[in-house]
């Protein structure tokens, strides 16, 4: 399913569609992306950090935010 991971609704449907496909059991976070900088680290904008940031570090908080009450759910449900 593609979602825009970078957004807060993004992570919000990919979790919605898994539970509508039988529900999330284990969650691995594995977004990001590499953009080369020749110029070096004197070149990477505040824009260019926020980007990479909301990336990889606030999509897997979004995502995980998203998926933990479905995996409870289903771990009390197991139980």
């Amino acid at each position: 399913m593609p979602v825009d991971l970078a957004t807060p609704a993004g992570p919000v449907a990919l979790v919605a569609r898994a539970a509508e496909l039988g529900g999330i059991d284990i969650l691995i976070n594995n977004a990001g992306a590499v953009t080369p900088r020749p110029e070096g680290f004197v070149s990477v904008t505040d824009e260019d950090w926020d980007r990479t940031l909301t990336l990889t570090l606030m999509a897997a908080v979004r995502t995980t935010r998203a998926a933990l009450p479905e995996m409870v759910r289903r771990a009390a449900a197991a139980s």
